[in-house]
């Protein structure tokens, strides 16, 4: 069928998401004897894409200068006018208290690059860009320079100027902000600082330099001392940094010349620069989740001074520890050497002072121990200063020893326990000899001093937290200091390192049992056996399965969940089922077996179905059951315990006192089940409930006490009857879990589970994939044999029915207008209590005409066609598009739409 596919598109619920739905269409329902549907069936689906084609918006500028400074910004500009002291006191830089914005059309992180360039180089640092960082706010660049040029530095320094200005040599400084978003688009904006040289305007008035010189606006340093001391007057702070701050704009405003080239003439000179060299570069991220500076021009930012940060870090690898010195000035250069210091805008200075700690501190009884203390101070002013220890261990006797003292002649051995940790914490071991073997022979102890000392190693263990967990600690002893003229150590030098292992060697103990039968029931427990009295009922109703009411407790030393195998034997196996096991679950209890099984036996069973008796019993034959439950924690050790359940038939004394068997019958205590009802009538009375699953249980009972014999077989003699057993069929096995972390059954004996009387499950998913919307038939019958042969339903307990009802729905309810539709309804009920039902209905296609239809109406003759846009979402979801109509071609382009009815429908398909 032909298909016409088109896109559409709307605007998403962010500015930068489109939706693209993507529409099939088929426009007939098919050709031959099928009827032609009036509206066009169609088949939709959504893409979304991301839309982005306008470039970030940057911003770049200067925040006002201090108020006692005599620097200028004029639009992107810092006019930097340069003073008699610029460059007296080494390479300093100075802050340009730059800042830059982004605004984005999208709610994406925007990367930023930003690179200074100048038009001279010098020895030494030109410019440098670190990051800093306020909670929530964008992060920005500190942008530091230095004040002088090559014009002015002076001394032995490299220092290139710009061979393209023809009359004034100044350095300027390019600040390019670039911003690239997500989808690539990219916006930029360029500042500038100008170091502004002084002048003298007499020299010459006819010359071109000296006339764009001009006095400097002394007053412009006055007015912001008098703003200043009003503003500190009114708020009671000042907005510089600190005094210390304002004392330095102070002496500034004092060591300025008097005349400086204007700012105009300042432009022209630099725009005859054709040269630039980068100077600094870094990246930043414009979070968009993050708010922008709120006030970025004339904000102040207060900085705290600190002291330089001190890093000793080299010194203590290569002088600390590891290496000899003999001297203790080769010790401090060393330390001197391999320490740093960094300020971001102070000159640093380091000094050491040295203290023999060889005493009671001692690092090393065989050497002198030095303690080296590093100082970094800012230069000028000592009280900022920061300090750390650096011990080395000097001795000249040790220039060349026999052993390899590098990292000292008394360190501890190495002691390596991860292989201990991988192959011993994660075993179970069955005694703590074999879990200590395990850590002693997987550690690995090594001389530091090269493998010339005696290494002896042991370990200890100790209970740990866990009853189970036990902490092997391993010692590396090292019994001598070393040989020659090294002084002995009288104590061991150790190294401990601890490993916990896990030791289990006590088998669980497993209790299993019968909890007390119902109060009206004949039957009896004694000990671990349960005795099944055997009614005139037994087997008349089919195989009709018992409740053992059976439980089973395990106790395990260890805090671990035990594994449980339980399993049935019988002496006798049928046709049919014998026994069955199901596992039921009480929200934090253990889980439980319930166990049911065949009051019949092959001596009682009848009709034809198949039975073997027990051939190793001679006399009485009768059918027992074997309930073994085997636990194992997780060492591998294991308990288990057996409980039985004797099927006892009835008998005749009076047939002949002489015979054995008969001698063994005794009548059966008929006051049990009376004794049993009154004592239940009193609990009722006293509790307003009866013990039993309900009154239909009750009932039950009772039935069985009216169906008994009168004589039956005595308890000593079944179990000598069954011990002649020699044969064991395994009827039914189930494995569970006992959770360390549930509670035990509080009560299992003499406790009844409460059943609530439930409907069968019921399933008719393979009945819905196989026989609806997918399968045509000829007649309701074949539709309605389809739909029941391929539901299911399932009771634990109860024998379930199947039945079917039919209703044509090919009106208003219709799956489809050219066939018939019926609504086949499934119903599962218990056989003999059909209240206890479920139902799921089931829509189903039947048409005599297309037996062999000219097209391939498998799923339906108005079904949708197949639209598949994986494509789309793959190549179209993560590119980013210029324009909406770009991005509906891609989503039209990599959809594909197919015609479910074998393509003999025409398809269109739209975005």
């Amino acid at each position: 069928r032909p298909i016409e596919t088109e896109v559409t598109s709307a605007l998403g619920v962010d500015t930068c998401d489109y939706d693209i739905t993507v529409t099939a269409n088929i426009k007939d329902c098919g050709t031959g004897e099928l009827k032609t549907v009036s509206d066009p069936i169609t088949a939709s689906k959504s893409v979304t894409v991301h839309l982005d084609n306008v470039a970030p918006v940057v911003q770049c500028g200067f925040r006002s200068p201090n108020s006692s400074s005599i620097n200028a910004v004029d639009d992107k500009t810092l006019y930097h006018y340069m003073l008699k002291t610029d460059g007296s006191s080494g390479l300093a830089l100075s802050d340009a208290r730059f800042f830059y914005e982004v605004e984005d059309n999208c709610k994406d992180d925007v990367h930023i690059n930003l690179v200074v360039n100048s038009n001279e180089i010098q020895q030494g640092t030109l410019a440098e860009l670190f990051k800093y960082k306020i909670t929530g706010i964008e992060e920005q660049a500190k942008f530091l320079y230095d004040t002088t040029s090559c014009e002015t530095m002076g001394g032995d320094l490299f220092c290139e100027q710009d061979p393209s200005m023809e009359n004034l040599k100044v350095r300027f400084y390019d600040v390019t902000v670039t911003a690239s978003d997500s989808a690539g688009n990219t916006g930029s904006d360029t500042c500038k600082v100008i170091l502004v040289p002084s002048c003298d305007p007499s020299t010459s008035k006819s010359n071109k330099i000296d006339s764009n010189c001009e006095e400097l606006e002394r007053e412009r340093g006055a007015k912001a001392e008098k703003e200043e001391a009003e503003r500190t007057e009114r708020t009671g702070s000042t907005s510089l940094s600190s005094k210390t701050e304002m004392d330095h704009q102070g002496k500034m405003e004092k060591t300025a010349e008097k005349f400086y080239y204007k700012m105009d003439y300042m432009k022209e000179v630099i725009a005859q620069s054709q040269i630039l060299h980068k100077a600094a570069e870094a990246k930043f991220v414009w979070d968009h989740e993050l708010d922008a500076p709120s006030t970025p021009l004339g904000t102040s930012i207060v900085y705290t001074p600190a002291p330089p940060v001190l890093d000793v870090s080299k010194a203590k690898e290569l002088c600390s520890r590891n290496t000899f010195f003999s001297s203790k000035d080769n010790a401090e250069d060393c330390v001197l050497s391999y320490s740093s210091a960094t300020d971001d805008y102070r000159e640093v200075q380091l000094t050491t002072t040295t203290e023999d700690v060889s005493g009671a501190d001692a690092l090393s009884s065989c050497t002198t121990t030095l303690n080296i203390t590093v100082t970094a101070s800012i230069k000028g002013c000592p009280e900022l200063s920061s300090s750390e220890t650096v011990f080395v261990l000097v001795d000249k006797n040790v220039a060349a020893p026999k052993c390899d003292f590098a990292q000292g002649p008394d360190v501890s051995p190495v002691l390596d326990v991860s292989r201990s940790i991988q192959f011993c914490e994660n075993e179970i071991f069955s005694s703590i000899e074999a879990s200590k073997d395990c850590v002693l022979k997987n550690s690995k102890a090594d001389d530091a001093s090269g493998g010339c000392r005696p290494i002896e190693t042991e370990v200890t263990s100790a209970l740990g937290v866990d009853t189970c967990d036990y902490d092997i600690t391993v010692t590396a002893n090292i019994k001598d200091c070393g040989t020659g003229e090294l002084k002995t150590v009288s104590d061991p030098i150790t190294a401990s390192k601890s490993v916990t292992v896990h030791l289990d060697n006590v088998a669980p103990v497993v209790q299993c049992g019968f909890r007390s039968p119902n109060s009206s029931s004949i039957n009896a427990v004694d000990d671990k056996t349960l005795y099944h009295y055997m009614l005139k009922t037994d087997g008349s109703s089919g195989l009709a399965l018992s409740d053992a009411r059976f439980f089973y407790e395990v106790e395990d030393n260890c805090k671990d969940d035990v594994h449980i195998n339980l399993v049935v034997n019988s002496n006798e196996i049928q046709q049919g089922t014998l026994a069955e096991l199901f596992k039921y679950k009480i929200t934090g209890i253990e889980e439980q077996a319930k166990f049911l099984y065949d009051t019949t036996s092959c001596e009682t069973m009848g009709g034809d179905l198949f039975c073997e008796q027990d051939p190793s019993m001679e006399n009485l034959k009768v059918r027992f059951y074997d309930v073994t439950v085997t636990a194992s924690d997780s060492a591998g050790n294991t308990g288990s315990d057996t409980c039985k359940v004797i099927l006892v038939p009835s008998c005749d004394p009076s047939t002949s006192k002489s015979n054995k068997i008969d001698s063994n019958c005794e009548e059966l205590e008929r006051e049990r089940g009376a004794k049993a009802e009154k004592e239940e009538a009193e609990r009722t009375e006293r509790t307003g409930s009866t013990s039993l699953s309900s009154k239909t249980e009750m009932d039950h009972q009772g039935k069985m006490e009216k169906t008994a014999e009168k004589f039956y077989y005595k308890m000593d003699y079944m179990k000598e009857v069954i011990a002649q057993s020699q044969i064991l069929h395994k009827a039914a096995e189930a494995k569970f879990v006992w959770d360390h972390e549930l509670d035990a059954p509080s009560t299992p004996l003499g406790t009844s589970i409460v059943y609530t009387p439930a409907p069968p499950v019921l399933d008719v998913s393979k009945a819905k994939e196989l026989c609806s919307r997918n399968t045509f038939f000829s007649s309701k019958d074949n539709a309605e044999d389809c739909v029941l042969s391929y539901s299911s339903a399932t009771d634990d307990y109860r024998e379930v029915q199947l039945t079917t009802t039919t209703e044509d729905v090919s009106g208003a309810d219709a799956l489809s207008s050219c066939t018939t539709t019926l609504n086949i309804t499934v119903t599962a009920s218990i056989k003999g209590c059909p209240e206890l039902s479920s139902s799921e209905t089931v829509f189903v296609l039947v048409d005599k005409n297309v037996a062999a239809p000219k097209c391939d109406f498998a799923q339906g003759p108005d079904v949708s066609p197949v639209l598949d846009v994986s494509r789309s979402i793959q190549f179209c979801e993560n590119e980013i598009f210029s324009s909406i109509e770009a991005s509906k071609d891609c989503v039209l382009k990599n959809s594909k739409a197919d015609d479910a009815s074998g393509g003999c429908r025409p398809i269109e398909t739209e975005v």
